[in-house]
């Protein structure tokens, strides 16, 4: 099964940071995996605290099997041992729901995969030519600076598989929305890592926790 791997020298990391961020954010919020939340100590959950938890149960979740209830109450557990989870964190998370995306077609492939990539940072520059594809008057010169986290990156024969994961509540036709918001996200994104890499990004995906809708951009 895919076991994780290190990123490549060329991704220029945020000053500081090192592996966690929140995946539903462009801006760094520190590493998961060296001090708590900000957020541990409240009792009530926003959505985006909800988002940040199912993040990071997908970031340690063992990829060498298949993905049963029973790893997911293993994997919080072992959270919850290690101070990155609290109980009220662990009571929102709903264990089918991480187990629906691993019965995907996406999700399959990611569990044979033998290269992972989970909560990656990286930022990096590209022209404003390159990165809105349409040149706008006097933007010749300029250079967009692309920054976020790499929810999950997955290594195929061709080349990567992209998977950004979302917990927004895509209810009362909000999919339609959320997926034009996020879809020039996720291919800046794509278009920066294959110039980091030197590799192609071969699809690109958006998974939407709500109502498990997996959405090819």
């Amino acid at each position: 099964g895919g076991s994780g791997a290190p990123a490549p020298s060329g991704f220029a990391f945020p000053s500081g940071l090192n592996t966690s961020l929140d995946g539903d954010s462009l801006s760094p919020i520190g590493s998961l995996a060296l001090r708590r939340p900000r957020f541990m100590e409240k009792r009530e959950l926003t959505p985006a605290e909800r988002g940040t938890v199912y993040h990071t149960v997908m970031q340690h979740i063992p990829l060498n099997g298949e993905v049963t209830e029973g790893t997911v109450q293993d994997t919080v557990r072992r959270l919850l041992d290690r101070q990155l989870l609290t109980q009220e964190q662990a009571k929102a998370l709903d264990p089918e729901v991480i187990c629906g995306f691993f019965r995907h077609e996406v999700g399959r492939r990611l569990l044979r995969a033998g290269r992972v990539y989970r909560e990656v940072p990286f930022s990096y520059g590209l022209s404003a030519q390159e990165a809105y594809r349409i040149c706008r008057p006097g933007a010749e010169n300029e250079t967009v600076l692309v920054q976020g986290v790499i929810d999950c990156l997955f290594a195929e024969e061709e080349g990567f598989v992209l998977v950004d994961y979302k917990t927004d509540a895509v209810r009362g036709g909000r999919l339609e929305v959320l997926i034009n918001r996020y879809s020039m996200q996720i291919k800046l994104y794509a278009r920066a890592i294959e110039q980091i890499w030197k590799r192609p990004v071969i699809q690109k995906y958006l998974y939407f926790f709500d109502g498990g809708h997996v959405i090819q951009v």
